[in-house]
């Protein structure tokens, strides 16, 4: 069994301590069992310099080479299927019971508003559905296309924060529907509605109108099982891009524990630059970053095959990499960043990164005019099998 072709970067772990990581892929056929066997054709390790351009709510949405992650990134694609055929409202979920992690979702027909002058829009029956996919896009959020930003930025937080999006979009998921500010007829009629929604986080009637732009924060939460926008609150507070308008200290991410309580001045942009929190690189919905795995692990879905339920053991294989150093073993650390289920497909892939701490001797030979090619790693000896 070979893995895909391993990338190798040097890196910094918690401990700001330089490393060397090595991250590789493999990717399995999932049998009608739930074991798996590794797959004939293997999905590459996307080694793009740049990050996707546009919302991507496939498996591509996202870069395999993060150089370091701070729990396993579970990620899930594919679309509710409605039991019996047809329905208008379904809940489903991915759970990894040994860890006592669900994520549930509830699955609603396509709903539309009308405007009335009472400020709570009418909202009409789910339409029925056969299957619906999960993409961010069909989840709460969106752009009010009538927000102007305020003002001018004061400072290079605002800035940023407002280069970022647009000034209506909503700072948790620009791609979704049903955000809306202002209580016209123009923005109302004919407003789609979320069709993906956390349980615990559903759209009320008389929370569809925000009323002011700066209240975005109580509006709730988008509901996915894919990969979340490095661009997104909270994801993108870890790189220092606070929303603008900002959001309190007690916004429900702090309080779910998604982000630290003093979030808003931990992560205040300095004349020094911008903070920088390896947690950035955790692209998982929220609730599914989880402490790393081993990689043998049950993971569960519901509602997201004809049948309806779907389990399969993750493979428990993992890649063998030696690093050595001058002539010395290093002690190699082995991690598994991304688990993710491709349900339609049938196919579990797995990321891995294996990392060693460099000792305080070394000095990469970094690129200089006279050599050009230089990477760092010229003087480390890396073996994957």
């Amino acid at each position: 069994m070979t893995w895909c072709p391993a990338v190798s970067c040097l890196a910094s772990d918690l401990e700001g301590r330089t490393i060397v990581s090595v991250l590789t892929k493999r990717t399995y056929a999932i049998g009608p069992d739930g074991h798996t066997v590794v797959a004939d054709e293997q999905l590459p390790l996307d080694t793009s310099e740049d990050p996707p351009q546009a919302y991507d709510p496939t498996w591509r949405g996202e870069l395999d080479v993060a150089p370091y992650k701070v729990a396993t990134d579970v990620v899930v694609f594919g679309r509710a299927y409605a039991p019996g055929g047809s329905c208008t409202q379904m809940q489903i979920e991915v759970a990894l019971p040994q860890h006592q992690r669900a994520s549930r979702l509830l699955v609603t027909g396509d709903r539309r508003c009308s405007w009335r002058s009472d400020g709570t829009p009418a909202v009409s029956k789910p339409a029925a559905f056969e299957t619906m996919p999960l993409g961010y896009d069909r989840a709460y959020g969106g752009v009010d296309p009538s927000v102007e930003h305020p003002s001018l930025p004061r400072d290079i937080e605002e800035a940023l924060a407002q280069l970022m999006s647009a000034p209506g979009a909503y700072p948790r998921n620009s791609v979704g529907r049903g955000y809306v500010v202002h209580n016209r007829p123009e923005l109302i009629d004919g407003l789609l509605l979320p069709n993906i929604e956390r349980v615990d986080s559903l759209l009320r009637p008389e929370r569809i109108v925000v009323g002011d732009h700066a209240r975005w924060h109580r509006q709730p939460l988008p509901g996915g099982f894919g990969w979340f926008d490095v661009g997104w609150f909270p994801r993108c507070v870890f790189a220092g891009a606070l929303p603008n308008p900002p959001a309190p200290a007690d916004v429900a991410e702090a309080v779910l524990g998604f982000l630290p309580q003093d979030h808003a001045r931990r992560f205040r942009a300095t004349p020094e630059g911008l903070p920088f929190d390896h947690r950035l690189f955790s692209g998982a919905s929220l609730g599914l970053a989880v402490p790393y795995l081993r990689g043998d692990e049950i993971l569960t879905a519901r509602g997201l095959t004809v049948s309806g339920d779907f389990a399969l053991r993750l493979p428990g294989d993992r890649p063998n990499v030696l690093v050595r150093h001058a002539g010395r073993l290093l002690t190699v650390q082995c991690v598994p960043h991304t688990v993710a289920l491709l349900v339609d497909e049938r196919l579990v892939s797995l990321v891995w990164r294996a990392s060693a701490v460099l000792p305080p001797s070394f000095e990469p030979r970094m690129p200089t005019y006279e050599h050009p090619d230089a990477t760092g790693l010229e003087d480390l000896e890396i073996v994957l099998s």
